[in-house]
């Protein structure tokens, strides 16, 4: 029987995958092997949390990533947010966007999704970041909190990276790993997204593209292609691909304003449902 490219193993960690890839079956020749193993240390080194995220010998890379769906679907129009990799720190706390550098809350939590009037599980007080994550991943779970959504969050690119460096975000997967071996990937990683989102979503819902790597692998043919310019202005819109399900892209997350703005405009004339700010 032919050897998985990857597997994706659920583990007791609610909102993490365990993920093996088998190196024979990602490089096509001894060269793009040997390469991907001379640029390991540095990708490695280059933040603390990458070493605690991954086990590589000469057969497989293994590690965690982030997936997380709600135990029970609602009557509420599901969304699909799709992010483009894990941060390595992230996956290390077990919550998405576990914490900016300087320890606060992350924007995605306390600006983006909140002034956008998706979701607000936005917490204040002094209290940890651990404790913090923990309620916000147990709140997205059992579907608790007031939004007219039901939230799901998944990666498109399951393997981490750190938040900054040269060897952050999907471009350092991609440099790591080598365009060709990058895009055998692309080509797995679209059949788990695609099942979660079989899963998931449904007609009046939609999935939410926040990386042009996200948009381009799961839209139709006739959709446009990702333009910065435009998704920054004032995002795209189209269908998953093979299905007639929504697909939005909105701004990087980096740019809060802009992407919550679009996120709430395109959300509600998708799904004809109003987001509400509180």
């Amino acid at each position: 029987m032919k050897t998985k490219l990857i597997e994706y193993n659920t583990t007791k960690n609610p909102g993490q995958l365990e993920c093996r890839i088998a190196i024979n079956e990602l490089f096509e020749s001894k060269n793009e092997k040997d390469k991907f193993f001379s640029k390991l240390p540095s990708f490695l080194g280059s933040d603390p949390y990458n070493k605690k995220v991954y086990q590589v010998d000469d057969t497989h890379i293994n590690y965690h990533t982030e997936e997380l769906i709600p135990k029970a679907r609602d009557n509420r129009p599901a969304l699909l947010l799709l992010l483009g990799n894990p941060a390595s720190h992230s996956v290390v706390s077990g919550m998405f966007f576990a914490f900016e550098a300087n320890n606060t809350e992350h924007r995605f939590w306390k600006t983006i999704l909140k002034n956008s009037g998706v979701l607000n599980v936005s917490i204040s007080g002094e209290i940890s970041p651990e404790e913090k994550n923990s309620i916000r991943r147990n709140q997205i779970l059992e579907s608790r909190y007031s939004s007219p959504f039901q939230i799901g969050l998944s990666v498109f690119h399951s393997m981490p990276s750190g938040a900054s460096d040269k060897w952050s975000g999907v471009a350092g997967i991609q440099k790591l790993i080598g365009k060709k071996a990058f895009r055998k990937l692309e080509h797995e990683e679209k059949k788990r997204v695609s099942n979660t989102i079989d899963n998931f979503v449904t007609k009046n819902g939609a999935v939410i593209a926040f990386q042009k790597n996200a948009w381009q692998n799961m839209k139709t043919a006739t959709d446009p292609d990702y333009s910065k310019k435009i998704v920054n202005k004032v995002g795209l819109t189209g269908k998953v691909d093979n299905r007639d399900i929504n697909l939005i892209c909105v701004p990087p997350t980096r740019l809060s304003g802009p992407c919550s703005r679009v996120l709430a405009n395109l959300t509600q004339k998708c799904t004809g449902v109003k987001p509400t700010k509180q």
